[in-house]
Order: C-alpha cells, then sequence, then structure tokens
C-alpha cells in the first residue's frame, strides 16, 4: 500500500489538480523523497477521511495556489516588518 500510495504521489508531478500543485510547492524543501512521502501521507490521510467518514474531496488547483500565494505573501510581509521594512504594492 505504501509503494503503491508514492508511486501516485510521484505521478502527480505533471498534473494540474490541486494536488499537483501541492507536490509541486514540496520539492523546494530539503529532498524530493521528502515531498513524495508528504504527499503519500497526504493522499491516504484524503483516503480515509473519504472511506471511514463519507466526506467528499474537491478542491482546484487554482483554489489552492491562490491560498499558498496568500500565505507566501504573509510571510514576506512579516518578515520585513521584523527587518524593519515595508512593503508596497507596485505600481
Amino acid at each position: 500500500m505504501a509503494n503503491a500510495l508514492r508511486i501516485a504521489a510521484e505521478s502527480l508531478s505533471a498534473s494540474q489538480s490541486h494536488l499537483g500543485a501541492r507536490y509541486r510547492s514540496l520539492p523546494g524543501r530539503p529532498g524530493v523523497p521528502k515531498a513524495i512521502k508528504a504527499v503519500a501521507r497526504y493522499l491516504a490521510r484524503l483516503g480515509y477521511r473519504m472511506l471511514m467518514k463519507g466526506q467528499d474531496w474537491a478542491r482546484s488547483a487554482a483554489d489552492y495556489e491562490h491560498l499558498r500565494q496568500q500565505r507566501e505573501r504573509m510571510h514576506l510581509v512579516r518578515k520585513a516588518n521584523a527587518l524593519g521594512f515595508k512593503l508596497v504594492p507596485a505600481q
């Protein structure tokens, strides 16, 4: 089961889905094997929730990417404030 989840996670590298966007955002972390393991774990959790709790799963890649960009922007603003800078929108 673990190998099947890892193979499924690795195949998401070219997917235009939410899961593909999630996978592509992770390899910036130390080592691609860690990203594969993280996404395989996420797939296992999704499957468990769908089977055991009957929860539906639907999220678009655009929604995920938008949320990720917002989190990244907030992180940059906090970091700039901590360093004594103020970020302003480019015109």
